[in-house]
């Protein structure tokens, strides 16, 4: 999918989104700054060319025509660190519904598969650990696949490392309309 094409769809996506709930912060606290759904994009924007934020921030204010969807100046873009905060406040709920819409734009199949990892953060800095306020050792994320396009129908992340069968349940119930089976390992 061509570059513009891409931030087009996310515009679309997260403006829906953030209408649909004016209450997800995802700006400053406060109410500075700018929209949410344009912090929502530019994330997009940085996973999906595999950016850091500092590179992604410099990248979006020079594209004029992200620039136009994004109604911003070339001066008006957050710095990076700012950035990476917006990103810290996004509810689960928002990443999920926007997983859902995202998905909803591909052909699914009926067969679906649970899988749940373990990411270690032993690897994070003791930096950002510090300045997080976070001490966490392990994050459990549980994911429910279409087979057949292999795009992602659901996500599930979790610090408390629940069971599988609670958490692969909970996730198979929220998607069973789309799924007409499931495996899982």
């Amino acid at each position: 999918m061509p570059l513009f094409s891409f931030v087009k769809q996310a515009v679309s996506l997260v403006q829906k989104r953030c209408a649909a709930s004016p209450t997800a912060v995802v700006s400053d606290l406060v109410g500075n700054g700018f929209a949410g759904w344009k912090h929502l994009t530019l994330h997009f924007l940085r996973v999906h060319m595999d950016a850091t934020y500092r590179e992604i921030v410099g990248w979006a204010s020079e594209m004029d025509r992200v620039r136009a969807l994004l109604q911003l100046a070339r001066t008006e873009f957050p710095a990076p660190s700012t950035l990476w905060r917006s990103f810290e406040r996004v509810p689960t709920r928002v990443w999920q519904q926007l997983i859902a819409r995202s998905a909803s734009a591909y052909d699914s199949g009926e067969h679906g598969a649970v899988d749940a990892r373990f990411f270690d953060r032993q690897a994070a800095s003791s930096h950002y650990n510090d300045c997080s306020d976070r001490h966490i050792r392990t994050l459990k994320t549980t994911v429910l696949v279409d087979t057949d396009s292999c795009v992602v129908l659901d996500l599930h992340c979790s610090a408390h490392c629940p069971h599988d069968t609670q958490v692969g349940r909970r996730v198979a119930l929220r998607n069973i309309e789309k799924i007409g089976s499931l495996a899982g390992e």
